[in-house]
């Protein structure tokens, strides 16, 4: 809904200007707006009204400020907290613009396209952790009607709408094996050497830019680790012979036969 109201008056400078608002391709003052407005607004209910361990929310530009949400858990969420998080979610009014909203773990970066990427190829399943919300309207998004058909943004082509907004729970359920890069002291030492070239551009860390346990790692895998850093790569080869087995029909994947 966009009201109307009718000045009956106005006071001015001599002499000022008028700036206009564009609505145009990202990024505009539009979508800047847009974005930081509907982004404090979510974490603020989702935070403070909810109670929910909720550390960050962001709309990028390119999503026009409304129509993609990006969600950073606290580190101390638990995966019930996540699901309350997403139930709270798919509460929001049916006029909410949103129409993908993305859960990630503290980890994430929701500022960084890759990053996000990440957390959706590696931290999702695909009917587990997609939930879908049928909502009323599509503002100013022509995807749901040809322009000029008639329909506008209330209604979508045929005879099922199909304005929904989407909530993705990218979050890890489980213990993960670790990221794999070199841990923070190495990358630390790394980047000091790095700094002893004043010719060299400095670097731009992004997340993840070190490796870091994700709860799945025994005391024996990191022996093994501690084996390749001394350069102990004989012995470790050595023990790793011990564990060989022969290949059985059950190690094979074998393609099933067509009509099979």
């Amino acid at each position: 809904m966009r009201p109307i109201f009718q000045v009956t008056a106005r006071t001015h400078r001599t002499g000022a200007k008028f700036t206009a608002v564009p609505v145009g391709m990202p990024t505009c003052d539009n979508t800047v707006v847009w974005g930081f407005a509907h982004g404090a607004e979510l974490f603020h209910h989702l935070k403070y009204e909810s109670r929910l361990p909720v550390e960050e929310v962001y709309y990028p530009d390119a999503g026009g400020g409304g129509a993609f949400c990006a969600i950073r858990m606290a580190e101390s969420a638990t995966q019930d907290q996540v699901q309350d998080t997403v139930a709270e979610l798919k509460d929001r009014p049916g006029n909410d613009p949103t129409k993908y909203t993305v859960v990630t773990d503290h980890d994430i970066d929701i500022h960084d396209p890759d990053c996000l990427v990440w957390a959706l190829s590696f931290r999702t399943a695909r009917l587990r952790d997609f939930t879908f919300v049928p909502t009323r309207a599509g503002g100013l998004d022509p995807s749901g009607s040809p322009a000029g058909s008639g329909h506008g943004t209330l209604r979508a082509e045929g005879d099922e709408p199909d304005f929904t907004r989407i909530i993705i729970n990218a979050t890890r359920k489980w213990a993960y094996p670790p990221v794999a890069l070199p841990t923070r002291p190495y990358m630390e030492r790394g980047l000091e050497l790095w700094t002893q070239h004043p010719d060299l551009p400095r670097p731009r860390m992004r997340q993840p830019w070190y490796g870091y346990t994700l709860g799945f790692w025994s005391d024996e895998l990191q022996r093994f680790a501690d084996m390749m850093v001394r350069g102990e790569y004989l012995e470790l080869g050595r023990e790793m012979v011990g564990r060989h087995q022969p290949v059985s029909e059950e190690m094979v994947a074998r393609r099933p036969q067509p009509g099979k």
